[in-house]
């Protein structure tokens, strides 16, 4: 069963954010035309988190191995973010300009989450701006407050240049202000034979210590070059 989040996400995923002849997406390259390739049930199936990994020689002949890994944007929201009727009203709402007071608003849903004591929290934030992000996707948004409860206002970046190609405005709960770590974490695990690699904004080993080049280099020969399925960690 599909739920109302799940849809809400789907349809971010696949909000044709316009193109341009000079952006880098090509025919077919931008977030929005890839995503719309996919149904919903095919996000649903899809892998949590995948790790790609790669190899090359260096200048004296030895193989070097690459390893990265990234976590669906897809099953990230739909593990930590909610739907409330605040939400689901905000969410309705036409959005005909971003004349608003946050990214991806209009003037009117700034005037809605005025009437409806939602204040900002701190500054907005952008993952392209985060070096140690593993989402397959870029967000923006900015934390709200309401009541003492935590909302956000969410976009994806469904096109090729990071300045542009951005969603509308989704409002969405949060269990407490520290989930938006759980989203934004990355946290995942991989696995070949006996052995594990665990991503928490570092290579951590299966011992619970920071992996050593070494170790990932190991791992990343026992498992080969490729796209590798793991999972993806939401609380933590």
């Amino acid at each position: 069963m599909t739920t109302k989040l799940e849809n809400l996400i789907y349809a971010m995923l696949t909000e044709n954010t316009g193109a341009h002849p000079l952006d880098s997406g090509g025919a077919c390259g931008r977030g929005w035309q890839r995503n719309a390739k996919m149904t919903i049930e095919d996000f649903k199936r899809s892998p949590s988190a995948t790790l790609h990994v790669s190899n090359f020689a260096d200048d004296h002949g030895a193989t070097k191995w690459d390893c990265h890994p990234t976590v669906s944007l897809f099953h990230a929201m739909a593990n930590t973010l909610e739907l409330d009727d605040f939400c689901n009203q905000f969410n309705a709402l036409p959005c005909p300009d971003w004349d608003g007071d946050y990214y991806g608003v209009s003037q009117s849903q700034s005037e809605w989450l005025s009437d409806n004591e939602f204040t900002a929290m701190g500054e907005g934030f952008n993952t392209y701006n985060d070096g140690d992000n593993v989402l397959s996707q870029i967000l923006q948004g900015q934390l709200m407050d309401r009541d003492q409860e935590t909302y956000l206002l969410l976009q994806i970046h469904n096109g090729c240049d990071a300045r542009g190609g951005y969603t509308d405005a989704k409002l969405f709960k949060l269990n407490s202000e520290e989930t938006i770590y759980n989203l934004l974490g990355g946290a995942c695990s991989f696995w070949v034979d006996d052995k594990t690699l665990d991503w928490r904004g570092e290579w951590i080993n299966q011992d619970g210590s920071c992996a050593s080049d070494s170790e990932v280099a190991a791992f990343c020969e026992k498992i080969g070059a490729g796209t590798h399925n793991g999972d993806a960690y939401f609380s933590y």
